[in-house]
C-alpha cells in the first residue's frame, strides 16, 4: 500500500480499512511499498535495516494520514473522521501536534465540537494553532458555544491576529457587536496587529451599532496601516457608513476606490436607498454599467429594491412626488429587461425581487405575470403576492393566494401570516383576520402582536384585551410591542386594573424602562384620571425621550390641567429635548383651552423656528387656538397660508367661525371647501350647522342638512339633529322641530331637549317646553339647567306659583346650580374667576359702557337665577367687554373676578349679553391707545358691528377701552366703513367717551 493510493476517496478508504493487527513488516512486503522505498522485498528482513524500515514506514503512514485528513476536511466526511482518529490512536501518533490540529479541524468542520475538544484536551503539546483550531470550532456554533469560546479565548497563553478575528467574528454574528469592539480595542492595547479581516469585522459591528464615531476612528487607522486599498476592507467601510446614514462620507470613500467591484456598487446603492436618495442610487447603477463592472443577480436585486422604494413617489424629504414614482417605475421595467438579457430570468432570488418591485409600486398585473411564469415558486414568492394585494386593500385576493399556496403544498411561515393579517387590517376584514390567526398551529409572538394590532386599529379594544389574556394562558411571554398595544386598548376602555396588571408585567419581563411601554402606562393612567401615577411612572424612567414627555403633556391636557401642561412643555425644552409635531399640537391645544393667546403666539413662533409650520396637524391646532382665543382674523390668515389642507383643517376653520358668531363666513367657507374638491365629513356638517344655528341662518342650515343626506350620503347623528333642531327652534319653527323629534332615531339624549327648552323659553312655547322639561327630568334628573330654564319661563310669563313649584322641586331633590366662571388674564397670567354679580360694584373700571340693550322683538323679562337677587331687567343694563363667549349656560350676565390692575382682560366668560350680543376683537391693530386720546382728538375708526341702537367702533388698540357704543345717526353705515370719531369728554375713570364727527 503506497501513499498515492490516498489521492482518491476509494484509495484512502481502502487504506483505512487495513486490519489494524497486520504487522508493519507485512505491509512492507507489498511490492508497491518496496518499490516506493527503493528496497528489495527480501532485504526488509535483515536486522541492520529494520530500524530504517520502521522509521520510513512511520513517516509514510504519517504522510498518508495528513493527506487523508486534509481530503476529509475538504469533503466534511464525518464517518472518515472517526476511522482516522482510530488509526492515529493505533499507530501511536496521538501525541503528534500537527495531526491532532488537523483532527480538531476535521471534527469542527463536521460539527462534532465535543470530539474536537476531547482531542484538544488530551494533547500533550498544544501550540497557537491548536488553540486557534479549538477556538474556531467553538465559534462555529455561537448559539451554544459562544460562552465557551470566550472562556477559552481568555485562557489562551498567547493570542494572535487569527485568534482576534475568530472571536470578534463570532461575537458579531451572535449580535454582540459592542462586546466585539471592546475585545478588539483590548487586543489592540496588547499589541496584536489587525488585518484586513479584522477591520472588515470591526466595520460590520460599527454599522450594526450605528456607531459612526468608531467607524471614522478605525477608518483613519486603516489609512495609516495602508489597508485602504483593500477592496474587502473598503466594502465593509462603505457598508458601515451607509448603515449610519453617512452617505457623504461613503461617497468620498467610493470616489477614492481605484477599481470598485460589484459589491462596492451594490453597497453604495443600498446605502443611498436607505436614506431615500433613490435618484442617486439609480445613477450609481448607471455608473456601474458605464464602467463595465460585472453585473450579477445580487446587483440587480439591489437596484430593484431601490426601484421598489421609489415607486411610491417618496422623495428624500418625505414629500410625495408622483413624477419620481413614475421615473423609478420606468427604471424598474428597464432593469427587468436587462435581467432577461443577461439570462437571469430563471434566477428565483432575482424573480422575487422583480415581484417585490412590481408589488410595491402597485402594478399587480405585472407581478402576477411574473409569478405565473416562474418555474418554481418559493414561500417568499407567495408572501410577496399576498403582501402586494394587501397593500392594495384587496384582502379577498390576498386570501385567495393564501389558500392556493397551501393547496400547492407550500407551508405558510410567520411572514405569510403577518402579511395576511396586515391585508385584513387594510381591507377592514377583522373576521377573516381572526380566521387566519385561528388557522395557525402555534402562533409566534409576532403573529400574536399582529392580531392584537388588528383589533386595536379597528377599535375593538375589548377583543384585544381578551386575546391578550388568551396569549398569557398559552404561556406566550409578551414583548414591548404586545405591552404597548394592550396598554393602548386599556386606555381607550379606561381599564385602570388592566393597566396596573400590564404595569406589573412590564416590571416582570424587564420592559419597565422601555419608552413605548412607559408612554402607554402614562397614557392609561392619565385617561383613568390617575395623573399622580402617571407622574410616578415618568419620574422612574432613567432615560427619557421626547415620546415620554409628549405622553405626560397629553396626560395633563386630558385631565384639563392645561397650566401644568404648559409648565411641563417649558421644562422639556429646558432639559434640551426638541419638541416634535405631536408636542406642538398638544401644547397648542392646551393654550386654546386656556384661551391664552399670548402663550399661543409664542409657541407659534417656536413652531415656525423649528420647521413645523407646514405640518397639517400642528396647523389645525393653531387654527383652533386662534379661534378659541377670539382672533378669527389671525386664524384665517394662517389658514390661507397653509400649503396643504385636509378635511380636519377646513373643519377647524369653519368651526372657528361658528364659535365666534361669523355664520355667513362659515357657510361661505363651507362652500369653498366643496368647490375645492375636499369631501366633507360628519364633523364638517356639525360645524356648518352650528354656524347656521348661532347666526339664525335657517334656510342655509336646512339646505346643508339636506345636502348632507342626499348629496354626500352622510347618515345624520345625534349632533347633526341637535344642530338643526337648535337652528329651527331659535327661529320659532316649532312644528318642524316636533316633526324631527318624532322621526329622529336617538330621542333619549338630554342635550336635544335642553336646546328645545331653551328656545321655547325665548319664544314662550309653553306646551313644547313642558314636554322638553319632562324628558329632561326623566333623562337627567340632576341637571340644574332644565329646572332653571323652566322656572325662568314661568317667571317671565307671570306664573309665579308654577315657578315656585319648580324651585321647590329643585330643593327637594337637592339640586344646586353650579356657579359659572370666566378665564381671565392679568399681566399674561391666566386665572379663572367665579362669576359673582357682586364683582360689578367692586371692579367698575372693567365695565366701559352702561346702556339699556333690549333684544329686538323681545320683551324684557324678570328671570331670576338661583343665588342672585338681581332681575334680568337689571342685568340686561350691563354690557360686559367679553371677547369670546364659549358657554351656553343660561346666565344672562356675569362679572369677571379679576384683580384690579393694569392689563386685565376677560378672555372666556359664561356671560351672555342678550342672546350673545358680545364684543369681538378687531383684526387690524392701529397705534392709537386709550391713553393717547385727549379732549378734541379726532381719530379714524372702523364700524365693527351694527346693532339696533348703535354702532360698535374699532379703534384698533386692542384694549377693552377701545370698543365704544355710539348713538346711531341718520347716515346708513356698513361694517368696515371708516368714520371719524371725536374725544369729547372724560368720565371719572379717565376713559374717553367718543362721539361721531359729522363734518366729514
Amino acid at each position: 500500500m503506497c501513499s498515492h493510493c490516498c489521492t482518491t476517496s476509494s484509495g484512502y478508504l481502502n487504506w483505512l480499512c487495513i486490519d489494524s493487527k497486520t504487522s508493519h513488516y507485512h505491509i512492507l512486503l507489498l511490492p508497491e511499498c518496496s518499490v516506493k522505498l527503493g528496497l528489495d522485498a527480501s532485504s526488509c528482513y535483515t536486522a541492520p535495516n529494520q530500524a530504517l524500515f520502521f522509521d520510513t514506514l512511520m513517516e509514510s503512514q504519517r504522510f498518508n494520514l495528513i493527506n487523508t485528513l486534509q481530503l476529509c476536511i475538504k469533503n466534511k466526511s464525518y464517518f472518515s473522521s472517526k476511522l482516522l482518529h482510530a488509526r492515529i490512536f493505533r499507530l501511536l501518533l496521538s501525541s503528534d501536534t500537527f495531526l491532532s490540529n488537523l483532527l480538531i479541524d476535521l471534527y469542527s468542520k463536521c460539527g462534532n465540537i465535543t470530539s474536537a475538544y476531547q482531542v484538544f484536551d488530551k494533547m500533550p503539546h498544544k501550540n497557537i494553532f491548536s488553540w486557534n483550531a479549538i477556538l474556531s470550532a467553538f465559534c462555529k456554533n455561537t448559539t451554544h458555544h459562544l460562552k465557551d469560546a470566550c472562556d477559552l479565548f481568555l485562557r489562551m497563553p498567547e493570542r494572535n491576529t487569527v485568534s482576534l478575528n475568530t472571536i470578534i467574528g463570532a461575537m458579531v454574528r451572535a449580535g454582540y457587536e459592542r462586546q466585539a469592539l471592546d475585545t478588539y480595542e483590548a487586543m489592540m492595547w496588547e499589541g496584536v496587529k489587525p488585518s484586513n479581516i479584522t477591520f472588515a469585522t470591526v466595520f460590520s459591528a460599527c454599522g450594526s451599532l450605528l456607531d459612526a464615531e468608531c467607524g471614522r476612528r478605525n477608518h483613519g487607522l486603516v489609512v495609516k496601516l495602508g489597508l485602504d486599498g483593500n477592496i474587502y476592507v473598503v466594502n465593509s467601510l462603505l457598508c458601515a457608513y451607509a448603515k449610519c446614514g453617512l452617505t457623504e462620507d461613503a461617497l468620498r470613500v467610493f470616489r477614492d476606490v481605484a477599481e470598485p467591484n460589484e459589491v462596492t456598487f451594490t453597497t453604495m446603492m443600498g446605502g443611498l436607498a436607505q436614506t431615500n436618495q433613490v435618484r442617486e442610487a439609480l445613477e450609481m447603477f448607471r455608473l456601474m454599467l458605464r464602467k463595465g463592472v460585472h453585473v450579477d443577480s445580487v446587483s440587480l436585486s439591489s437596484v430593484l429594491s431601490v426601484c421598489a422604494k421609489g415607486g411610491s413617489g417618496e422623495r428624500e424629504d418625505g414629500v410625495s412626488d408622483q413624477s419620481h414614482g413614475l421615473s423609478t417605475y420606468t427604471q424598474g421595467n428597464d432593469i427587468h429587461a436587462l435581467s432577461v438579457k443577461l439570462g437571469f430570468e430563471r434566477d428565483l432570488h432575482l424573480s422575487n425581487s422583480l415581484l417585490d418591485m412590481y408589488a410595491k409600486i402597485g402594478n399587480m398585473d405585472s407581478a402576477e405575470n411574473i409569478f405565473v411564469n416562474l418555474d418554481k415558486q418559493s414561500v417568499v414568492s407567495w408572501n410577496i403576492m399576498i403582501a402586494g394585494y394587501g397593500n392594495k386593500c384587496n384582502g379577498e385576493k390576498a386570501a385567495e393566494y393564501f389558500w392556493r399556496m397551501q393547496c400547492y403544498g407550500y407551508e405558510p411561515d410567520d411572514v405569510t401570516y403577518i402579511n395576511m393579517l396586515a391585508a385584513c387590517v387594510k381591507s377592514g376584514d377583522v373576521e377573516m383576520g381572526r380566521q387566519i390567526f385561528d388557522c395557525m398551529p402555534c402562533p409566534s409572538l409576532i403573529s400574536w402582536n399582529a392580531i392584537l394590532s388588528v383589533y386595536n386599529q379597528k377599535a375593538d379594544h375589548k377583543e384585544a384585551v381578551k386575546l391578550f389574556r388568551k396569549m398569557q394562558f398559552q404561556c406566550q411571554h409578551p414583548d414591548r410591542t404586545s405591552l404597548a398595544i394592550i396598554l393602548s386598548s386599556s386606555a381607550e376602555l379606561v381599564l385602570l386594573e388592566a393597566g396596573k396588571q400590564v404595569h406589573a408585567a412590564s416590571l416582570k419581563f424587564g420592559f419597565y424602562d422601555d419608552v413605548y411601554v412607559v408612554s402607554g402606562l402614562i397614557n392609561v393612567y392619565s385617561k383613568c384620571g390617575k395623573i399622580e401615577l402617571s407622574k410616578h411612572v415618568f419620574n422612574k424612567v432613567t432615560e427619557l425621550d421626547v415620546v415620554c414627555w409628549n405622553s405626560m403633556i397629553a396626560g395633563f391636557s386630558i385631565n384639563s390641567l392645561d397650566k401644568d401642561a404648559v409648565s411641563f412643555f417649558k421644562q422639556m425644552r429646558q432639559f434640551g429635548f426638541v419638541p416634535s409635531e405631536f408636542s406642538f399640537a398638544t401644547i397648542v391645544s392646551s393654550c386654546a383651552k386656556l384661551s391664552s393667546l399670548f402663550q399661543g403666539e409664542q409657541i407659534h413662533a417656536q413652531i415656525i423656528k423649528d420647521g413645523y409650520a407646514d405640518d397639517i396637524f400642528v396647523g389645525s391646532s393653531l387654527i383652533e387656538m386662534y379661534c378659541k382665543c377670539g382672533d378669527v382674523g389671525g386664524a384665517r390668515c394662517y389658514f390661507n397660508t397653509m400649503p396643504g389642507k385636509n378635511t380636519v383643517t377646513w373643519n377647524e376653520m369653519i368651526h372657528g367661525y361658528a364659535q365666534n358668531g361669523y355664520g355667513d363666513e362659515a357657510v361661505c367657507l363651507y362652500k369653498d371647501m366643496i368647490s375645492s374638491g375636499e369631501k366633507p365629513d360628519d364633523i364638517t356638517f356639525i360645524a356648518a350647522l352650528t354656524a347656521c344655528s348661532h347666526s339664525s341662518l335657517v334656510d342655509e342650515g336646512i339646505e346643508i342638512f339636506n345636502s348632507m343626506v342626499q348629496q354626500f350620503r352622510v347618515v345624520p347623528k345625534l349632533d347633526h339633529y341637535t344642530c338643526i333642531i337648535d337652528c329651527l327652534s331659535r327661529a320659532g319653527r316649532f312644528h318642524e322641530v316636533e316633526v324631527i323629534l318624532d322621526a329622529m332615531p336617538c330621542k333619549d339624549d338630554p342635550i336635544v331637549w335642553e336646546v328645545v327648552l331653551s328656545s321655547c323659553r325665548v319664544h314662550a312655547n309653553l306646551s313644547l317646553a313642558k314636554r322638553a322639561a319632562e324628558e329632561l327630568f326623566r333623562l337627567d334628573p340632576q341637571n340644574s339647567a332644565s329646572y332653571v330654564l323652566l322656572a325662568n319661563m314661568y317667571s317671565s310669563m307671570g306664573r309665579w306659583d308654577d315657578a315656585k313649584v319648580v324651585r321647590a322641586l329643585m330643593s327637594d331633590n337637592q339640586i344646586h346650580k353650579e356657579p359659572g366662571y370666566s378665564w381671565g388674564v392679568c399681566k399674561n397670567d391666566m386665572q379663572n374667576h367665579i362669576a359673582l354679580m357682586s364683582a360689578i360694584n367692586r371692579h367698575r373700571n372693567l365695565y366701559l359702557v352702561t346702556a339699556t340693550l333690549p333684544h329686538p322683538g323681545k320683551s324684557e323679562t324678570t328671570d331670576v337665577d338661583e343665588g342672585s337677587g338681581a332681575s334680568a331687567k337689571e342685568k340686561a343694563n350691563i354690557w360686559t367687554p367679553v371677547r369670546n363667549v364659549s358657554s351656553t349656560k343660561e346666565q344672562p350676565n356675569s362679572a369677571s373676578e379679576l384683580p384690579i390692575g393694569i392689563g386685565g382682560e376677560v378672555l372666556q366668560s359664561i356671560a351672555e349679553c342678550v342672546e350673545a350680543e358680545s364684543f369681538k376683537e378687531a383684526g387690524d391693530k392701529a397705534a392709537v391707545t386709550a391713553k393717547d386720546l385727549k379732549l378734541g382728538t379726532k381719530v379714524t375708526a372702523k364700524v365693527y358691528q351694527i346693532r339696533a341702537h348703535g354702532l360698535i367702533l374699532d379703534l384698533g388698540g386692542g384694549l377693552p377701552g377701545m370698543y365704544r357704543f355710539e348713538e346711531n345717526s341718520n347716515r346708513d353705515y356698513k361694517v368696515a366703513d371708516e368714520i371719524r370719531v371725536l374725544c369729547s369728554s372724560f368720565n371719572s375713570k379717565g376713559i374717553p367717551a367718543l362721539s361721531l364727527v359729522d363734518d366729514e
